[in-house]
C-alpha cells in the first residue's frame, strides 16, 4: 500500500469498471487511499450501456476516477502497434501505463 507522500497510479481497463458497476462498488475506488485511477477515452467508448456510462460519469465527477487520453509520441506508437493485437481499450491501458504509468490493471484483484 502507498504511504501518505505516494501515489500510485492505476490505468483501469472496461472490465474492472463494469464487474464494479455491476455490484454496485464503483465508489469503492474513491475509498483507496494512496491510488488514482484514470481511464483511457477508448475504455469509455467500450462502455455502452446506458446504466454504465451514468455511472462513470458520476464516477468522474465525484474525482475518484479520471479520463485521460494517449497523447505522447512515445504512447501513440505503442498503442497502434497494441491495437492490432488487442482490443482499443486494453492498447490504450497498455500504451499509457508504460509510458506515463506505473501500473495498469485488467483484473481488480491484481490490486488485493
Amino acid at each position: 500500500m502507498a504511504t501518505k507522500a505516494e501515489t500510485i497510479v492505476v490505468v483501469t481497463d472496461a472490465n474492472v469498471l463494469v464487474n464494479l458497476i455491476r455490484i454496485g462498488q464503483l465508489p469503492l475506488l474513491g475509498q483507496l487511499d494512496g491510488y488514482r485511477f484514470l481511464m483511457p477515452a477508448e475504455v469509455v467508448n467500450e462502455i455502452t450501456e446506458q446504466d454504465q456510462r451514468e455511472a462513470l460519469s458520476e464516477a468522474l465527477a465525484k474525482g475518484y476516477l479520471e479520463q485521460v487520453v494517449v497523447d505522447t509520441m512515445e504512447s501513440l506508437q505503442l498503442f497502434a502497434e497494441m491495437r492490432d493485437v488487442m482490443g482499443k481499450g486494453e492498447a490504450a491501458c497498455l500504451a499509457l501505463a508504460a509510458n506515463r504509468y506505473a501500473m495498469s490493471f485488467g483484473s481488480f484483484s491484481e490490486l488485493l
